[in-house]
């Protein structure tokens, strides 16, 4: 028994680990406006990149953050050119993702 209660830690530990950071809206303001709102507009609105306010309510941190460093949505498509890929730490992500979710 103490076996399998040790197995079970064990394989949980992965699934503690991967779990995204909290993101701050605030910060992620700060963080779009020095770095995304050039192409995509005041309050993500669209400007020369498409509009993302009210857009990405469903999006998971893990789906958003792919996209961005890779280029591809979750649903395959591959965002145009002249959209850039991105390496930002995982909290910088975290907090963009929660200000463009609290966008309507």
């Amino acid at each position: 028994m103490k076996k399998l209660a040790l197995l079970v830690c064990a394989l949980c530990i992965p699934l503690v680990q991967a779990a995204p950071p909290k993101g701050d809206a605030a910060k992620g303001k700060t963080f779009f406006e020095a770095n995304c709102s050039g192409c995509h507009g005041e309050a993500a609105a669209g400007g020369i990149g498409p509009k993302l306010a009210g857009k990405l309510q469903k999006w998971t941190f893990a789906g958003f953050k792919k996209t961005l460093k890779e280029n591809v949505t979750p649903d395959r498509r591959t965002l145009k050119p002249p959209m850039m890929k991105f390496n930002f730490s995982d909290q910088e992500f975290a907090d963009l993702l929660s200000y463009l979710k609290s966008l309507k």
